[in-house]
């Protein structure tokens, strides 16, 4: 009987404890815990990186719609350009979408979730794949665009074939309603 009540007193609190673990389990990290897996992943410097790209596009950009709008454009002349470019940039608000993620970290994540995922990063393993991440996308982008360098004329011209075939089915469609 001691072995049956035992048993059962084992079972119960099996069940609660596990039914207490799974309430830790769906609580929602705080904003400081995503804050700090933001920072281990190292999301602001990238999103500088990624707006410097932006900015570095947007001058390009920005030149040559300038160099057609001013054909003989002077050095100083695009040096402003750029600094328009420089200052439309300035008040990037990267703090404001920080804040913007953290309820989406919170709805997809448990505080669970995040103490396994942070633990991870700050192992020797996390910490060099963070190393490693910017070199492994950085070769991962040009093996894609390789791949696609090659395609590329197949693709285009199986595009432009259609475009031609639709554009003269358009012209027959409309021809058959003129008539």
């Amino acid at each position: 009987m001691k072995k049956l009540q035992f048993a059962v007193v084992v079972v119960l609190l099996s069940s609660l404890l596990g039914s207490a673990q799974q309430a830790v389990d769906t609580e929602k990290p705080t904003t400081e815990q995503v804050r700090q897996f933001l920072d281990i992943m190292q999301i602001k410097p990238l999103m500088f990186q990624i707006v410097e790209g932006m900015k570095a596009a947007q001058k390009k950009g920005a030149e040559e719609t300038f160099k057609h709008l001013v054909p003989n454009a002077r050095p100083d002349q695009l040096e402003r350009v750029y600094s328009l470019t420089d200052e439309t940039f300035r008040d990037f608000p990267i703090d404001e979408m920080i804040d913007a993620i953290i309820p989406i970290y919170q709805r997809h994540f448990t505080r669970a979730d995040l103490d396994v995922i942070i633990g991870f990063y700050k192992s020797p393993t996390g910490q060099k794949f963070l190393r490693e991440r910017p070199a492994m996308t950085a070769e991962g982008m040009q093996a894609g665009q390789d791949v696609m360098l090659k395609r590329l004329p197949a693709l285009i011209d199986r595009l432009n074939t259609r475009i031609a075939k639709l554009a003269d089915d358009e012209l027959k469609v409309s021809k058959d309603v003129k008539q």
